[in-house]
């Protein structure tokens, strides 16, 4: 009978341990993700990527500024150390899905109670206890908590390798737009010089012509004052250049004014842009939706421990090594002790920690396929606006360039009707200020293009190989 208790006994409590477990609680709604059949959008085949998708636009200098800010900018190094914290992380996650041994050595003084387990003479005495043994435990994992407690931290170094891609892809498009401003004013501050030259030279006319009273007072007013304007714009130009100047010495790690003698290389038009070749499955390379991918499967491994934490965990512990009351016998062969225990640990009541810890990694998966709808929809966005800006933008760059070819044939007929003697100096000024306005209307064209150009690669996350050579931007 005793012995038949002594058996049922152990049984029993099992069976009251796992009939008394804690139990997750009901699952909350969580958002579907998105994806092409969702948002309807073709499955078409992709063009030729290339990573430096700005060596197309052929600056030298533009590609020593972009490998400089990736060589030295702070947000890289923010971005790198986050990777490093992620994959440390991990390790510690991949740490608790093995064994771990122990090594120990001690030495207990202590004083025996005369009343206690031990009776005299070690009772009521002072000894010291000599041991020294390894230890080992081994959680065996029946349900895979701290395999899904990895997955999620692989999850996470995976989405920390993308956003340092993203980092990058953010950082190439803000060293383009700041170096394309500099070359947008460096040309205009160019040809604002010119202007003020030929404005000059109509003021002194125009001056003759007053002193003469061929002309009022009124015209000369009216060319002072555009020189004035003009004046105002070189100024404006000066102040363009340097900020842009100071803003790349910031992407590139430098002091602002490391780069004051940066000189931009003449701007040419980009090439053009397959549009046939342009499809949503390119969008799936962005390193920003790839990273809110990888974060969305890090919650749904951190969701699957957060589960596994409710069912019960089997774990072994193990010991050998030596132990004595005597340093003499010690070392002996009688001095060995081991054991080996086997461990169930069941959750009953733990004050509702466990289903808070749920519902808080379901919120989390939630929150991140929140997140990763939300980019893929603003990437659909920005390359849809990126797209019809570089469509916008080729057209103005080719009115522009048809008005500067225009005005081009209009001063140099000026010029002939100069020589035969049928227009005056200062009409023929007119042309050649009208033409250097609209070079300069054509620059900020081009400079546009540039601009839409890399929004459109940096929307795409990585640029489509050019077809043809770039165009130049000049007549």
């Amino acid at each position: 009978m005793n012995r038949q208790l002594r058996l049922g006994l152990p049984a029993a409590l099992l069976a009251a341990l796992l009939s008394g477990c804690a139990v997750p609680g009901s699952s909350t709604h969580q958002p579907a993700r998105l994806d092409a059949a969702t948002l309807k959008l073709e499955s078409l085949p992709e063009g030729p990527i290339s990573e430096s998708w700005w060596l197309a636009l052929q600056d030298p200098r533009l590609d020593q500024l972009i490998r400089s800010a990736w060589a030295h900018s702070p947000s890289l190094d923010l971005a790198d150390a986050r990777l490093a914290r992620a994959r440390a992380e991990a390790g510690l996650a991949q740490s608790e899905t093995g064994p771990k041994v122990d090594a120990s050595l001690s030495a207990d003084r202590q004083r025996y109670s005369r009343y206690g387990l031990l009776p005299e003479p070690i009772g009521n005495n002072y000894y010291t206890t000599y041991s020294v043994a390894l230890q080992g435990r081994w959680d065996l994992d029946l349900w895979g908590r701290h395999r899904a407690e990895l997955d999620a931290a692989l999850g996470k170094v995976r989405a920390a390798e993308l956003e340092g891609r993203e980092t990058r892809r953010t950082l190439t498009r803000a060293v383009v737009a700041q170096y394309t401003t500099l070359q947008r004013a460096m040309l205009h501050k160019q040809l604002a010089t010119q202007r003020l030259a030929t404005q000059q030279q109509r003021i002194e006319l125009m001056r003759q012509r007053v002193a003469a009273g061929l002309a009022s007072a009124d015209s000369l007013d009216t060319l002072t004052t555009g020189r004035a304007l003009l004046s105002q714009q070189d100024n404006d130009y000066r102040r363009d250049i340097d900020m842009a100047r100071h803003a790349l010495a910031e992407l590139t790690g430098q002091a602002p004014g490391a780069l004051a003698t940066l000189q931009a290389g003449e701007p040419t038009a980009p090439p053009p842009v397959p549009t046939d070749r342009l499809t949503a499955n390119l969008l799936g390379q962005r390193p920003d939706i790839l990273a809110r991918k990888a974060e969305v499967e890090a919650s749904e491994a951190a969701t699957r421990a957060a589960k596994a934490a409710f069912f019960p965990d089997l774990s072994l512990t193990a010991f050998i090594g030596l132990s004595s009351l005597e340093t003499g016998t010690w070392m002996t062969r009688d001095a060995r002790s081991m054991g080996v225990t086997p461990a169930l640990t069941l959750p009953i009541f733990h004050s509702g920690e466990l289903n808070a810890n749920l519902a808080r990694e379901k919120a989390g998966n939630a929150m991140a396929i929140a997140a990763y709808n939300s980019t893929v929809l603003g990437a659909l966005k920005e390359a849809a606006d990126a797209l019809s800006t570089v469509s916008a933008a080729q057209r103005h760059l080719d009115e522009t360039r048809d008005a500067w070819a225009s005005a081009k044939r209009s001063r140099m007929a000026a010029e002939g009707r100069f020589k035969a003697g049928l227009i005056n100096r200062i009409a023929l000024l007119d042309t050649i200020d009208n033409e250097i306005e609209q070079h300069s209307r054509h620059s900020e064209a081009l400079s546009l293009q540039r601009l839409a150009y890399a929004e459109l690669n940096t929307a795409l996350g990585s640029g489509l190989a050019p077809r043809a050579t770039p165009q130049q931007g000049q007549l």
